[in-house]
């Protein structure tokens, strides 16, 4: 789940074994070779290690090894308690080596295994003989039980950096629909087999290792499954403009929010959770069936309570970030919104919970955040008369019709959103090989004009679902909507392709999912690019030039050229119009908190990284023959409001803030301005 946090993790035991291993050998000019060949050898290390254990644990049959009759339960609990923890070992020992298919298969595995794990963990449980100790059934199986949802949660992530976020969406709901009402057979029917020959694989042996680009962990086709997708199509079909029914606009929901949040209301995240529930009932007109309120964790009644789980938390802010990051919008998108009123109710950020989960999940916890913002906005009213006032369009306005001046969306799709998603599972569970599969197409509903994709890091979420609209050579007026495709984590290094990384397989999954297939609706012929903010944060120059204690303006050159050389060749390899965004500054922080000479660095370093960019693509004839078909949307200088003491001169203005590292969908006025500036040909738009 802490895919951030675990990279972390084995860099740092890969700088101290570089550091071990170099201290007395090397100079510092060796470092960066070293450190990458003790990576390598540690990933190497980790998956040999994975693999003895599958090895061991793992017949041809396994239903009759570790779960036949004749195992003792003790011994096929810590029989399959290894075997587990060897799925993960090598889930996440892939990941970071880029190979995101075999990887999305051991998680997979994992969870199946956590399942089978848990029943007999609790048939353990009911035969433990009392010794008059006063306990409960349910303290002790919390001690011994699995994590599931941990092993659903890594699942779910990496189904979403193979580049299928939809089937990562099915797979946490369908652990809430309550897996445990599956057959053993229906759940255990992955066939293990080994097959030595069979170079999809990572080498487990395992017989469907890497053959489908995302596994499917679950019944593809189950009552389960098919009840989820009858609600999904339900909920999509319901959310038509009414004019019975005016809903809230975001402002409203805000106002709500600060009745039922304030100091001296005396409300608990439950009474909050029943007063929003009681607010917004009244005031949709689409009732989202029981099954897919995930923010709902108090059950009402005893069906309910047997046949829905409630989820962990991160559990839920992973759901909504899939649901909203998604580029299939339509009911998905519906949905993630439906749920943030009711999140930032029971979890407001300065909540213990909400402290909680900011420092042992951050990534989720900042996701949500950001998310919040984009749908909702701050409380701020528009002032009369408009004017060219910069202000944020909060997507809950866009989506339902609340918002004048925005598109209703369309609704009058013909193909029910459940034929989408059986066919999408269905291919990628056929178990033909691997070099017969063709990435399944991406297919997005619901929008009121044709997409324009926006791939890369998570400011891309910052344009999503906006509109907007350009004036085209032929003097005509073209509406575009902007679609987020993220992948999570990519730096503009990352988009190297000797690069051996998740992010690095996630955008080129992404980019064949797109263009592939011919019979797509919209095929693209541009896209926009975000990158490079995680490179300006997290430091440029590797151990050379640690954190951001050194003059590291050459290096920051050297990423941006590697960085454009990188996305002109996949430019033409796809044979797309690229439009690069600018990485956006950041807003003013309090320097009270000890973190100021490291966010002074970060500026400066996004500063020189800005200067590159325009200077490489700027409008001249070099640039276009060195980058061709490659546009900077060149923004950011707009962004800017002075402030003498940023090293740089200037922060992010506040009326752009959406969380203090992202920008909000102000921008795409901006945008707007620079598409017909660029040089870009807006016929491909």
């Amino acid at each position: 789940m802490n895919y951030a946090e675990d990279r972390l993790d084995r860099r740092a035991r890969t700088a101290a074994a570089c550091y071990a291993a170099n201290s007395n050998a090397l100079d510092d000019s060796d470092c960066p070779a070293a450190e990458k060949q003790s990576t390598s050898t540690e990933l190497e290390r980790d998956l040999a290690q994975a693999q003895s254990i599958i090895h061991r644990y793992t017949s041809c049959t396994p239903t009759v090894h570790i779960l036949g009759d004749g195992i003792y339960p003790e011994e096929k609990e810590s029989a399959m308690q290894k075997l587990i923890e060897a799925h993960r070992l090598a889930g996440r020992t892939l990941r970071d080596g880029g190979s995101n298919s075999q990887s999305v298969f051991h998680f997979g595995m994992a969870w199946k295994l956590c399942y089978h794990l848990n029943r007999i963990t609790s048939a353990l449980i009911n035969e433990m003989p009392n010794e008059g100790h006063e306990h409960s059934n349910l303290d002790v199986a919390d001690n011994h039980k699995c994590q599931e949802w941990e092993a659903v949660g890594d699942y779910a992530q990496m189904a979403e950096f193979a580049g299928f976020p939809e089937v990562g969406v099915i797979a946490l709901l369908f652990y809430r629909a309550g897996s445990v009402a599956c057959h053993l057979d229906n759940f255990m029917s992955q066939t293990i087999d080994t097959d030595t020959n069979d170079d999809c694989g990572c080498g487990c042996g395992l017989a469907e290792c890497g053959r489908s680009p995302c596994y499917i962990a679950f019944p593809a086709s189950s009552r389960h499954v098919d009840g989820i997708l009858q609600y999904f199509d339900q909920i999509h079909q319901a959310c038509r403009p009414s004019n019975k029914i005016k809903h809230p606009s975001a402002l409203d929901i805000l106002n709500q929010l600060a009745l039922l949040s304030g100091k001296s209301s005396g409300n608990t995240s439950q009474d909050r959770l029943m007063k929003m529930q009681q607010y917004m009932s009244t005031r949709m007109s689409v009732e989202v069936p029981t099954l897919l309120r995930f923010w709902n964790q108090n059950l009402c009644n005893e069906n309910e309570k047997h046949s829905i789980q409630p989820m962990h938390s991160v559990l839920i802010l992973l759901l909504l970030k899939l649901l909203y990051s998604s580029p299939i919008g339509g009911p998905f998108l519906l949905l993630a919104c439906q749920a943030v009123p009711y999140l930032a109710a029971v979890l407001p950020v300065s909540s213990v919970e909400g402290r909680h989960l900011a420092k042992h999940y951050k990534s989720h916890w900042a996701y949500f955040v950001f998310i919040r913002a984009l749908v909702l906005g701050e409380r701020t009213k528009k002032k009369p008369g408009g004017g060219s006032e910069e202000i944020h369009t909060p997507v809950w306005d866009v989506l339902l019709g609340t918002d004048s001046s925005q598109p209703i969306r369309k609704t009058s799709e013909n193909a029910l959103f459940s034929l989408y998603i059986q066919d999408l599972l269905a291919k990628l569970s056929d178990s033909t090989s691997r070099s017969h599969v063709h990435m399944p197409q991406v297919e997005t509903h619901s929008l009121p004009h044709p997409p324009v994709y926006v791939l890369g890091d998570s400011h891309v979420l910052s344009l999503a679902w906006q509109s907007i609209y350009l004036h085209s050579s032929e003097n005509c007026c073209m509406y575009r909507t902007f679609v987020p495709y993220p992948s999570t984590g990519i730096k503009a290094w990352h988009f190297r392709n000797s690069t051996q990384f998740f992010t690095h397989y996630n955008l080129n999954a992404s980019l064949q999912r797109l263009l592939q297939n011919s019979t797509q609706r919209y095929k693209p012929k541009t896209v926009m690019i975000s990158a490079g903010e995680i490179d300006c944060r997290e430091g440029i120059g590797g151990s050379l030039l640690h954190g951001y204690y050194k003059d590291c303006n050459d290096a920051i050159e050297n990423t941006v050229l590697q960085y454009l050389k990188s996305v002109s060749s996949t430019a033409r390899e796809y044979n797309l119009q690229v439009l690069l965004m600018p990485v956006a500054p950041h807003a003013y922080r309090s320097e009270k908190n000890g973190k100021a000479l490291g966010r002074a660095k970060r500026r400066e370093t996004m500063h020189v990284w800005n200067e590159v960019l325009r200077r490489e693509l700027q409008l001249c004839p070099e640039s276009l023959s060195r980058y061709p078909h490659v546009f900077l949307l060149d923004y950011e200088k707009k962004l800017r409001i002075d402030d003498p003491q940023s090293p740089v001169g200037y922060v992010l203005k506040p009326s752009f803030n959406a969380d203090y590292t992202h920008v909000n969908s102000t921008v795409v006025k901006l945008i707007m301005k620079s598409l017909s500036e660029c040089g870009c040909n807006l016929s491909l738009l």
